[in-house]
């Protein structure tokens, strides 16, 4: 009997992959330590979108992958998304028209919006700014949930998921990897598939530069905000619960990063206070605080292909984003053999020294 495809974090990423696989007639066995979604999917801001791609084909990557969520709830039927939309304007002055100029080129679906326009978009916002980037076809998601059912698909057609067991090792043998090591013994595989976010280094290899992350949720609170907001001093969005999910700034770099590892309290605390400056007269509560490290490849881009024989890698801080595109592409990959275009300038062996395995051989 041939061993399964085994898939190493049950994370948006890792979940998306064992569907796309599973839906394919691949034998799949998803495992993760501690539960699904528990991870940096949970602790994600879940902003999906193509707004601060860098290059072409991160772009192209992107904006695919918003199609690709569309395609996925399709399949699946409605998810824990709010596509609202996103109004930016962390920056200013010519910084704020570099990006303008920026979207343009890559010919984003993006436009400047002046108070009144913002105003109509998002009433309950105090004080809007002279201008905004208004990108409609953006969202806001709650990975957890997506994680979750995209899994339970998995299962139901075939696959299977162990929570639980920790991965220790890679299992070797003629140059090749065939397997895992676990706490609770080995485990043999066809193909070993690593999609375990910080994890990814200790068990590959790949350099990494993660970067830690705090999230805010409120209690839930009537439908106020439309758009997901990306201030200068904080961003924030709605989820399709009501609750407010906010963290300082999408890059992680902010001026309170420091405090995420010393004091997160006092940074919640501020971060609450600049959000009921945006949202004047709401009562706005935190729920819940989640700490953790975004998984970032060392030059900043996804990570995703072969590291050697029988071993696959799959990591990327924007896993939010790029997770049904990425779990569509590496099915694609294992189940036909073959090499995805798309995939071609993240490649992990740019990081590297390990020997990358040519797909099919």
């Amino acid at each position: 009997m041939k061993h399964p495809i085994v898939i190493v974090g049950a994370g948006i990423v890792g979940a998306s992959i064992a569907w796309n696989l599973a839906r394919r007639g691949e034998n799949v066995l998803i495992l993760d330590q501690n539960g699904i979604g528990t991870g940096a999917t949970a602790r994600s801001f879940g902003w999906i979108n193509a707004n601060f791609a860098e290059t072409p084909a991160y772009f192209a990557l992107r904006s695919a992958a918003i199609d690709a969520h569309h395609e996925m709830e399709a399949a699946l039927g409605p998810m824990a998304t709010r596509w609202c939309g996103c109004l930016w304007w962390e920056d200013q002055g010519a910084a704020f028209d570099a990006h303008v100029t920026e979207l343009a080129a890559f010919g984003y679906e993006a436009q400047v919006v002046s108070p009144p326009e913002i105003a109509r978009l998002a009433p309950a916002l105090a004080a809007p700014p002279d201008q905004a980037i208004h990108v409609a076809r953006e969202g806001g998601a709650d990975g957890e949930v997506i994680a979750a059912r995209l899994i339970e698909d998995a299962v139901a057609q075939g696959g299977k998921i162990w929570i639980g067991p920790k991965v220790t090792g890679l299992l070797r043998q003629g140059g090749a990897v065939t397997g895992v090591a676990t706490d609770h013994g080995p485990l043999p595989a066809s193909q070993v598939i690593i999609a375990a976010g910080e994890g990814a280094a200790a068990l590959t290899g790949l350099p990494m530069a993660n970067k830690p992350g705090l999230i805010l949720r409120t209690r839930p609170l009537p439908p106020i905000l439309g758009p997901i907001i990306m201030a200068p001093d904080v961003h924030f969005r709605q989820d399709a619960e009501g609750r407010i999910v906010a963290g300082e700034i999408f890059s992680g770099d902010g001026p309170g990063q420091a405090s995420i590892t010393t004091d997160p309290g006092a940074l919640a605390r501020e971060l609450l206070r600049r959000i009921r400056a945006h949202l004047p007269g709401q009562k706005i509560e935190i729920e819940r605080l989640t700490l953790g490290q975004r998984p970032v490849p060392k030059d900043g881009f996804p990570a995703v292909g072969p590291m050697e024989e029988g071993l696959y890698v799959a990591s990327m801080h924007s896993g939010i984003t790029l997770a049904p595109l990425i779990g569509a592409l590496v099915a694609q990959e294992i189940a036909e053999r073959s090499e995805a275009p798309e995939l071609r300038p993240f490649r992990p062996n740019r990081l590297s020294p390990r020997p990358e395995n040519i797909l099919g051989g």
